[in-house]
């Protein structure tokens, strides 16, 4: 399982908690009253707020904690949905795609804790092994993105921004000229 929680990244990034509509549902969610039970067992908001008391707490959920648990990350599941389109458009889509990726890592996660599977202590580690492979994972992202070329693609044709369509190969040869013997590639 691929491991990202991009919203640790997304609501970190300088200025984005002005434009998009999740920094403040997060907040909400985070000082909710319903997840008074699980407050200092998980971070509500960021991982990046896991204290120590958290990443050592080897408890699992109580049934109390288990409705927390349950109402926590439905809630932040429609935060990430709540501004989707404005991310999209202001982000980019691999950033609106790494947010709700990584909102369903964490309810995979969460699922794992309400049923007992894991403790706090491996929710909050694996949480947070999570947002350090979505960072890496957009680092990585943004340095290739920055070393091509930005590229158009069609339904039929890959085009470079300053290529004529006479120029256009198309797809299917383009991918055979590539990788001929890839089992992938359509022949």
């Amino acid at each position: 399982m691929r491991w990202a929680i991009s919203l640790l990244v997304a609501v970190s990034c300088a200025g984005y908690a002005q434009e998009d509509p999740i920094a403040g549902c997060l907040k909400q969610v985070a000082d909710d009253k319903r997840f008074a039970s699980i407050r200092g067992k998980v971070a509500l908001g960021d991982a990046s707020d896991t204290t120590f008391a958290m990443y050592s707490n080897e408890s699992f959920a109580t049934q109390a904690d288990r409705a927390a648990i349950a109402g926590w990350s439905e809630a932040r599941v429609e935060c990430a949905k709540t501004g989707e389109s404005h991310r999209q458009k202001e982000r980019g889509p691999l950033t609106a795609a790494f947010i709700l990726e990584g909102e369903h890592v964490l309810v995979s996660l969460a699922v794992d804790l309400y049923h007992r599977r894991i403790s706090y202590a491996e929710f909050n580690k694996r949480r947070q092994a999570a947002a350090d492979n979505i960072r890496r994972q957009l680092a990585m992202a943004q340095r290739a993105k920055a070393r091509e070329p930005a590229w158009e693609l069609n339904t039929r044709t890959l085009r470079a921004p300053d290529e004529t369509p006479q120029q256009q190969p198309a797809i299917g040869n383009l991918l055979i000229q590539m990788r001929p013997n890839h089992p992938f590639v359509p022949r």
